[in-house]
């Protein structure tokens, strides 16, 4: 997130207002500012920490930190949860890329979670699979 270079325009504030509701908005997908994904992101993509780096720095109630392991698979789903909330993901792209009429053909990893997705359905709460 390093500053580009050039001068100071008429409509930056608009685009300094609409990135920070752009953060705003990934960090809320993400779980908010304190969940596990938000802050595996925010310090590996926002501040350029490795993920060594972030597994330190997090410490837990104990004052352990996190293992480098765990916290690389957060960094792994939490990127995942980024690329459905800006419609990279497999669903929206075959939709994105299907013609209207077509039956749209799902990989093994969406039938997997199709149970997900009922249960979900079924209890009234929304996930990332359930994006109208």
């Amino acid at each position: 997130m390093s500053r580009g270079g050039g001068g100071v325009t008429r409509d930056q504030p608009a685009k300094v207002y609409r990135a920070r509701d752009d953060v705003g908005r990934a960090i809320r997908a993400l779980g908010g500012m304190g969940s596990p994904a938000a802050n595996a992101v925010w310090d590996v993509l926002g501040l350029g920490l490795t993920v060594k780096e972030h597994a330190e720095r997090t410490i837990f109630g104990a004052g352990r930190s996190l293992n480098p392991t765990a916290a690389k698979g957060i960094l792994v789903a939490s990127l995942g949860v980024l690329a459905w909330h800006y419609g990279y993901d497999p669903e929206s792209r075959q939709q994105r890329m299907g013609r209207a009429g077509e039956r749209a053909e799902f990989s093994s990893t969406d039938a997997d979670n199709w149970g997900a997705v009922e249960a979900r359905a079924a209890s009234g709460r929304q996930g990332p699979l359930d994006r109208s």
